[in-house]
């Protein structure tokens, strides 16, 4: 190899470093701690610390007897796999957190509320499609401007 060559491949090697330093710089921006599953809430200091760790995130209302709810399960848990270091994804089970489902006014499961900076920005009520969910969480995302996965679910 020459000088040249390896200069350039020095400075492929040094860009391509950046990047990566840069993608890691915003993970940890969109979500203070990542995780690559769902949290269970049970109450409000559970939602209040995942909203102030996550700029973006769902919570999934449900009930263990819904059949919806249990459609739901694999794409939601599947989604949290692989955006859980982008955004929080939450579960609340009404039956033991009626507190919460009453708060959030969730009159029926499965219902998802979408936040943003602690805030409700959507909500879908009854099973989504899967392009409807990927949708939402692809706009949380680029609401702030978080890093999407060149893959999705």
């Amino acid at each position: 190899m020459s000088y040249a060559e390896d200069e350039e491949a020095l400075e492929l090697a040094r860009r391509k470093m950046l990047r990566e330093l840069a993608r890691e710089a915003a993970l940890r921006r969109c979500c203070k701690t990542p995780s690559r599953r769902s949290r269970e809430a049970t109450t409000i200091d559970d939602l209040i610390r995942a909203t102030e760790d996550c700029l973006v995130g769902v919570i999934f209302f449900y009930s263990p007897t819904c059949p919806y709810c249990r459609m739901l399960e694999p794409m939601f848990e599947e989604a949290a796999r692989i955006l859980g270091d982008r955004m929080a994804f939450l579960k609340v089970n009404v039956a033991y957190a009626p507190q919460l489902a009453a708060m959030f006014h969730v009159m029926a499961t499965p219902t998802l509320v979408a936040f943003r900076r602690g805030k409700e920005v959507d909500r879908i009520v009854g099973l989504p499609s899967p392009e409807r969910f990927e949708a939402l969480l692809l706009s949380l995302l680029e609401s702030e401007k978080c890093p999407i996965p060149e893959v999705a679910y």
